[in-house]
């Protein structure tokens, strides 16, 4: 289940609104990918020394219950390797609320590299393994970014108050010349 901020707006500035809007958006669409990754997983188990093909896609296909998400197989040639494509591109829409009726609208995809070690049959424990240190704890990490940003949206505009306070107070100090002279790196 994913964890969301309330999206009514109660008070928040209409920038506020945008952010939490998109935002929530964004959590979604990595809950999703985490739930595709589980599929991808059970029908990659099914294959275990099978060919790659179409009709691994097929599988994963029927079992996703997720109907908004895209699933391809893709050849990259690059690193000699097959790999399954999962897009998210229908929840990646969210309400702005500055432009009354504007949506906007994005994609989001992650790849998992298919381990095929002989003759492109897949080896189910390889894959698996690399998808769940790969792309599922990533997707988890960003998720939980994602609720962080939520938590941390007024503290930040606080800071940013308080930093465009100190801007002006340096700009009024010193002249336009001298702004921005000296090399503040670390010694």
């Amino acid at each position: 289940m994913t964890k969301s901020i309330s999206t009514k707006n109660n008070g928040q500035t209409a920038e506020k609104q945008n952010f939490t809007n998109k935002t929530n958006q964004q959590i979604e669409v990595y809950a999703n990918l985490l739930a595709a990754l589980e599929i991808c997983g059970q029908c990659i188990r099914q294959f275990d020394k099978k060919v790659a093909n179409i009709r691994l896609i097929n599988a994963i296909k029927k079992e996703n219950t997720l109907k908004k998400l895209a699933f391809s197989l893709e050849y990259d040639k690059y690193n000699d390797c097959q790999r399954i494509q999962i897009g998210d591109y229908q929840n990646r829409t969210f309400e702005r609320t500055i432009l009354y009726g504007c949506r906007d609208v994005d994609e989001y995809k992650i790849e998992i590299r298919l381990i095929t070690p002989s003759q492109r049959r897949i080896d189910a424990k390889e894959t698996i393994d690399l998808m769940l240190t790969d792309a599922k704890e990533y997707l988890k990490n960003q998720k939980a970014l994602c609720e962080n940003d939520l938590l941390q949206y007024d503290e930040e505009q606080l800071a940013w108050a308080e930093l465009k306070k100190q801007v002006g107070i340096y700009s009024a100090k010193f002249s336009y010349r001298l702004q921005g002279e000296i090399s503040m790196k670390r010694k």
